[in-house]
């Protein structure tokens, strides 16, 4: 990689001075790049409710495969 018009240098090789030593894969950096956001949904509430008293519930995925859903926010 190259920076500011300097000479390139490899950062994952074995050796950083000698580069027919080949590069070493834990020194990659892996990049997934998250394309679409998470989806969420509150499940239906009852059609009528005779008690002051109910339960909420609500799913979130993140099919994409990028950061998952990490929380949620709840307001009323």
């Amino acid at each position: 990689m190259s920076f500011d018009g300097q000479l390139q240098i490899a950062t994952d090789q074995v050796d950083p001075h000698d580069p027919s030593k080949g590069t070493d894969p834990a020194k990659e950096c892996l990049s997934t790049i998250d394309a679409a956001p998470p989806t969420s949904s509150v499940d239906a509430l009852p059609a009528t409710e005779t008690s002051t008293n109910f339960t909420v519930s609500w799913t979130g995925n993140d099919d994409t495969g990028g950061s998952g859903v990490a929380s949620y926010n709840v307001r009323f």
